[in-house]
């Protein structure tokens, strides 16, 4: 099964405990699109959701947030993330939550676009799992886990494996505690 997301609002999982899980394995699982506009994204906005088991391509350069969580206690895992020849996401998932966790991510990007900011964008996440996700590639201005505006507080960043092909860029940028 394969959809294209074309809009920041093709597809918003806003009710609450719901879960999406596709089926299947590697390759056969449903494959989403995320193009057309940079403006264009998933967006999870409703408490408690779980979203599993999708493979994800962007294929527009500069898309401001592939993945975009809100509602607090929301899972994603087992997720495949691949930024096309020319199109590097500035953001790959951006999260603004709590107990949000991050399970079982490979994102694969490139150096075929406009430079990255970062593969994960926190902003204000307390009680938070990063867990065996695994990132190759990419050039990430702001670095590969960037905290922006509101400080993250108990991040836990357990069995990762993070690459990138810039020995200049950092692997975290944190926001100072006031």
């Amino acid at each position: 099964h394969t959809e294209t997301i074309a809009t920041a609002t093709a597809l918003v999982a806003s009710k609450a405990d719901v879960s999406i899980i596709g089926i299947g394995q590697g390759d056969n699982r449903p494959l989403l699109t995320v193009g057309t506009l940079t403006t264009a994204l998933i967006s999870i906005t409703g408490a408690g959701v779980l979203f599993a088991n999708m493979r994800i391509a962007n294929s527009i350069d500069a898309c401001v947030y592939v993945v975009s969580v809100t509602g607090n206690g929301c899972v994603l895992r087992d997720l495949e993330i691949i930024d096309g020849a020319a199109a590097n996401a500035e953001n790959v998932i951006h999260c603004t939550t709590d107990r949000c966790v991050l399970d079982n991510i490979r994102i694969i990007s490139n150096t075929g676009g406009t430079q990255g900011d970062s593969a994960f964008h926190l902003a204000g996440c307390d009680d938070m799992v990063i867990r065996n996700c695994h990132v190759f590639g990419g050039d990430w201005a702001d670095g590969l886990i960037q905290n922006e505006t509101t400080t993250c507080t108990n991040i836990l960043i357990d069995h990762c494996s993070f690459q990138t092909v810039a020995t200049e860029n950092i692997l975290t940028a944190w926001l100072a505690n006031a």
